[in-house]
């Protein structure tokens, strides 16, 4: 805790203070490294398949447009392409205004309610640019570094009119061939989303020339960055793609692209506080905006609304013996 009184996630998103969210996140963003060999893609395959061997079914480009319902219940999940879905439970991993904007009228949700979920603020967007190496150039680095601008780690976010990034966080992704070295370097800068909003209508490879043109810009000032601190590493690249908010946007769904959903504020726990359980009997909620940010909240939440369902006597006891 510094004297400002705020803890620094990936440079200065304000997070609650208990001790347990302070152990994560030190562990998982400053003393540690984890990664998997092989991307984290496994995961998601891991969890679907998963799914399958239960019986469930997997819905890519199913886009939801409305959750119709009848009193305290969700009585179906609406798609884009007319299907109806119907389950004794829905849960919503996206961004709760989202969630809420998808239900029509209904005196279950007070207009003052939709009104605070809607105006919560964000956190802030990343701008990451991914850079494939040549074989056998940059040792493999177990670890995260972090490079800041200036004396002043809060001070973070991208200033685009210098076009000179406030922090840069360089993380090797284990090698898939032979682990004594990199194939794969991520360098992400924090950026606000705000100057993006003007191109939130356009889609992937359909960007304006403006959007494009500011991208690359970004993606030579973040890449100069970090190879003045790491010198060896410009000419070990061989490729680099870069991503901004308005990607995130489109892969997440979250509003202009915030890379950690809701913001939280420790003088206002309660202001940013979502609980898993809706006013809804079947609606529950889950995902990064309810507890804590990135991978941590969303593991953090996942307990949490499982145990809405299975009881937490029993979720307890499940992970324990696991």
């Amino acid at each position: 805790m510094s004297s400002r009184g705020r803890t620094p996630l990936y440079g200065g998103v304000r997070e609650s203070s208990t001790l347990y969210h302070h152990a994560m996140v030190n562990h998982s963003n400053i003393e540690g490294a984890c990664r998997f060999t092989g991307g984290t893609q496994q995961i998601a395959d891991a969890l679907a398949a998963k799914i399958r061997e239960h019986g469930g079914t997997m819905l890519v480009r199913s886009r939801v447009v409305a959750l119709h319902t009848e009193g305290r219940r969700i009585t179906g999940v609406e798609l884009a392409d007319g299907r109806m879905l119907r389950a004794k439970t829905v849960i919503s991993a996206i961004h709760p205004a989202e969630t809420f904007r998808l239900i029509g009228p209904t005196p279950v949700i007070r207009k003052a309610f939709r009104e605070r979920i809607g105006s919560l603020p964000d956190s802030y967007g990343l701008f990451s640019a991914y850079l494939l190496l040549k074989p056998g150039r940059i040792p493999y680095i177990n670890r995260n570094l972090y490079y800041f601008a200036g004396k002043d780690v809060w001070k973070t976010l991208f200033d685009l009119e210098a076009m000179r990034p406030g922090m840069v966080l360089l993380s090797a992704q284990a090698p898939d061939g032979d682990p004594a070295w990199c194939d794969v370097v991520t360098l992400m800068t924090p950026v606000a989303t705000r100057p993006w909003k003007a191109w939130e209508g356009s889609a992937p490879g359909r960007r304006p020339e403006a959007y494009t043109a500011l991208k690359a810009a970004m993606t030579q000032a973040t890449v100069d960055f970090a190879c003045a601190r790491l010198p060896e590493l410009r000419d070990a690249i061989a490729h680099t793609y870069a991503a901004t908010p308005l990607t995130y946007r489109h892969y997440t769904g979250a509003p202009h692209g915030a890379a950690y959903g809701l913001l939280k504020d420790w003088r206002s726990i309660m202001a940013s506080h979502i609980p898993a359980r809706t006013k809804f009997d079947n609606l529950l909620l889950t995902g990064q905006n309810l507890t804590v940010h990135g991978a941590i909240g969303v593991t953090l939440s996942a307990a949490a609304t499982c145990s809405e369902i299975v009881g937490t006597e029993y979720l307890a006891k499940k992970i324990a013996n696991a």
